[in-house]
């Protein structure tokens, strides 16, 4: 055949019926093609000469795509695996299982896949939970060690309110006199970014204008 030619329809039928008859009979055998096999450096460099320069066309990039998305490259995607073998690589037979060494994150999500969630927080028995806490505080690999809260008994057991406000206390002993940008008056600031002693005068300074509706 010539280049550019295309064989009919009619002729594609036939010779694929030849083909399947053929391999029926096994006269003729599939061939494993480069299977285990590589590409020599000379062959490569002819190849990535051949194909340098080209351009594929938008019909093809769209046949190119509809090809990906019917066979696509990711072996796993959309496959699981079954309970039986999820079962031979959870827990102790794992070969990355660490026991009792195991770090803060993965303890805490071991205890949120194997202690069942109750519907209300077992401190308050009022809102819903959404943090698994440490009771003892040696975080140990045991379910009665931990307790479902709600993120408000949470704060609270943990005292994180109080630290809170000790250390926002002792930041601002910390902090220095300033003078205001506007009227240079004298004021201990929140923070260390705060250059105007009130609103007053931030808004005078940026020429702040209020719109009163009538």
């Amino acid at each position: 055949m010539q280049k550019g030619t295309k064989h009919t329809e009619e002729t594609k039928k036939k010779m694929s019926e030849i083909r399947k008859r053929l391999f029926k009979e096994k006269k003729i055998i599939h061939t494993k093609g480069m299977l285990n096999k590589h590409h020599s450096i000379k062959t490569r460099k002819n190849i990535s000469k051949n194909h340098k320069g080209k351009i594929f066309t938008e019909e093809h990039r769209k046949k190119l795509s509809k090809a990906k998305l019917r066979n696509p490259q990711r072996f796993w995607l959309g496959k699981h695996f079954s309970k039986k073998h999820r079962d031979k690589i959870s827990g102790e037979n794992n070969h990355s299982w660490k026991g009792d060494q195991v770090g803060y994150t993965a303890l805490h999500l071991w205890i949120r896949r194997h202690k069942t969630k109750p519907e209300l927080c077992e401190d308050c028995h009022k809102y819903p939970p959404y943090d698994v806490a440490n009771i003892s505080g040696e975080y140990k690999r045991d379910i009665n060690d931990f307790e479902w809260l709600c993120r408000k008994c949470h704060i609270k057991k943990d005292n994180r309110l109080e630290k809170l406000m000790i250390g926002g206390k002792n930041y601002r002993k910390n902090l220095k006199e300033k003078k205001c940008c506007f009227c240079n008056k004298k004021f201990v600031p929140k923070n260390n970014n705060q250059i105007y002693c009130s609103g007053y005068c931030y808004r005078k300074n940026k020429n702040f204008k209020r719109v009163f509706v009538k």
